[in-house]
């Protein structure tokens, strides 16, 4: 969690700039620059937190815990559709982070967005009630052979053995749009360098 007085000298920043009479927009353009590069390093990183679940995770969590590691199913089937292992967890298929927006908006306020259907609950973790139905079997007659099972897409694959019934899917919380303290000294910097020096 950010400390109190990183903040305070953030809001006095900001502050001083207004009370001079400055316009806040290039403010603004080089914080959102800089949030969106700590983001992305948060999930290059596995994950950069303090450790807050649920509804305690918001932007001012960062500190130096990584995300909880995947579970042995995932894995696996990350290995199936032959994601490296060194990808970062939220960005094995790039969506989350294409999905990912930080502007300005206007002369006072900073939108950060992830517009990816399971941006949420990758952020806060939560729990998937799966309808079921998902088919599982042999792909091909090769892996028949070996007794490998797979998840299918409907209609596809060798022989389907059956289909899954309804179930939960526990995500575990992963935030990735936190900030650490050196982030929000380095915006105090490279704003004061901007209005002041």
């Amino acid at each position: 969690m950010l400390s109190r007085s990183i903040i305070k000298g953030f809001e006095q920043l900001l502050k001083k700039i207004k009370e001079k009479g400055k316009d806040i927009s290039p403010a603004l353009r080089i914080i959102s620059g800089l949030a969106e590069e700590t983001i992305l390093q948060n999930i290059a990183s596995h994950g950069r937190y303090d450790g807050s679940e649920g509804s305690n995770v918001t932007i001012f969590s960062g500190g130096n815990q990584k995300w909880k590691a995947l579970a042995p199913s995932t894995k696996k089937a990350y290995q199936v559709k032959g994601y490296s292992p060194l990808l970062p967890t939220l960005n094995r298929n790039k969506n989350l982070v294409a999905s990912i927006e930080v502007n300005p908006e206007k002369k006072s306020a900073i939108v950060i967005s992830a517009n990816s259907p399971y941006a949420a609950i990758h952020q806060f973790g939560g729990i998937i009630n799966h309808p079921g139905g998902t088919e599982y079997g042999f792909m091909t007659k090769a892996d028949a052979s070996k007794g490998k099972i797979l998840f299918l897409k409907k209609g596809s694959g060798y022989m389907v053995l059956g289909t899954t019934k309804p179930h939960k899917i526990e995500i575990p919380a992963r935030p990735y749009l936190v900030f650490q303290d050196k982030d929000i000294k380095e915006w105090i910097d490279a704003i004061g360098d901007f209005y002041f020096r």
